[in-house]
């Protein structure tokens, strides 16, 4: 059965992902550790990170708007801050030829294990 995960974690993921992003709107721990598990290069990791994470959020956005939870203010601020998603973007892909996949992989998971720390702590708090 762990291999039969390890080979085809994308599904268990899709599932984990959709519950977070609809819960806290938060989805990327899963899929990074799947893609570490994977042991994907670095661009094919960043390439399908940006598309999961695209499609994902627009279809959790969808329904939250469908539920009246998304406020026409919270669609301004999104769309006032989209122009600096590109300029990120753009820098990143830049910026990830000079990155070792070594280290690469350290920082995802650095980042992630800070992430899901600051989430834990956090709703702890509340």
């Amino acid at each position: 059965m762990a291999k039969r995960f390890l080979s085809f974690p994308f599904v268990f993921v899709g599932f984990v992902n959709s519950s977070l992003t609809s819960a806290i709107s938060v989805n990327e721990p899963p899929l990074v550790i799947a893609m570490n598990k994977k042991a994907y290069q670095k661009n094919r990791f960043r390439g399908i990170f940006a598309w999961f994470s695209v499609f994902s959020s627009f279809f959790v956005r969808v329904g939250f708007l469908m539920k009246g939870i998304i406020e026409m203010e919270s669609i301004n601020l999104a769309l006032f801050y989209l122009p600096i998603l590109f300029l990120g973007s753009h820098l990143g892909a830049k910026f990830s030829s000079k990155v070792d996949p070594n280290k690469f992989r350290k920082i995802v998971i650095g980042i992630n294990i800070s992430t899901g720390s600051f989430i834990i702590i956090s709703s702890l708090i509340k």
